[in-house]
């Protein structure tokens, strides 16, 4: 038993270097294709963005719908889509029109479609798959509009990416004591604690120096990014348990889907948000 034991930690210990290999490469080429895609224009970076966010609301979609749901994958879509090019063209008081257009023709859709017996779970499904994924993702197409914007949201996705790596190295290190166990078991209380200092100091350094935030306006976003990035992950995290996955897709290696990849990111981007408005920059 022993000796199995000790060629088992090997294997998984090899395993997971090369899965973090995988994962790095995969975050380095997409922080490459989001940083050349910056430089040429706002228009550029978020069409990025709107393909890998229809990606990651299709992959919800397909997740659900494997596990017996029958939402209305082409409504929500349709209205994902509207949503973002609204936010990005018309700013965010755009959004709630596209919304109450989008729940009116769901509860159509739904009330009088094929799925009469289970209407109101499926429509839920539905409106869910909007608000979690493209009206978070609005407020980063909202703050593209601004001359700095391409800024503030590579400064957001970098603050959420830090959170991420930090948590990581944290827990490898000195993880002891589980975040939240019965939701994530391999989320700990001391890779938080890494990741929320390592966010704090990066912003309060580095955000000042491509956005519109001063050194302590830059450590309240990072402070607000601690609190919101693990949330993110955590409201992920409880989708796929309860629908008995592991991952959401496949199409990046060693991250899974595009959602699994993006989730912190989602929350971190209204706080961004709201810290431009909380200091009127």
């Amino acid at each position: 038993m022993g000796g199995r034991k000790v060629g088992g930690h090997k294997s998984n210990g090899g395993r997971k270097k090369s899965d973090l290999k995988v994962r790095l490469l995969t975050g380095g080429a997409l922080a490459i294709v989001a940083g050349t895609l910056a430089y040429l224009g706002s228009s550029a970076l978020f069409g990025l963005i709107l393909v890998l966010l229809l990606v990651a609301q299709g992959e919800f979609y397909l997740a659900v719908r494997r596990a017996g749901h029958r939402p209305a994958t082409s409504l929500g879509l349709v209205a994902g889509a509207t949503l973002l090019i609204a936010a990005y063209r018309r700013g965010m008081g755009s959004v709630p029109v596209v919304l109450f257009l989008t729940l009116a023709l769901a509860f159509v859709w739904h009330a009088w479609g094929r799925s009469r017996d289970k209407a109101l779970a499926d429509l839920g499904v539905t409106i869910l798959g909007v608000v979690y994924v493209p009206l978070l993702a609005s407020f980063a197409a909202a703050a593209l509009n601004r001359h700095d914007g391409r800024a503030v949201v590579l400064a957001t996705i970098g603050a959420a990416a830090v959170y991420d790596i930090c948590a990581y190295a944290g827990g490898r290190a000195w993880g002891r004591h589980p975040l939240a166990p019965r939701i994530s078991p391999g989320k700990t209380r001391e890779g938080a604690l890494v990741a929320s200092g390592g966010v704090i100091v990066a912003t309060a350094v580095l955000a000042p120096l491509v956005g519109p935030w001063n050194v302590a306006e830059a450590a309240l976003l990072g402070a607000l990014v601690c609190i919101v990035a693990p949330l993110g992950d955590l409201f992920e995290s409880v989708l796929k348990r309860d629908l008995g996955l592991k991952d959401m897709g496949t199409i990046l290696p060693g991250h899974g889907g595009v959602l699994d990849r993006i989730d912190a990111i989602l929350f971190c981007v209204p706080a961004s948000y709201l810290s431009l408005r909380l200091f009127n920059l």
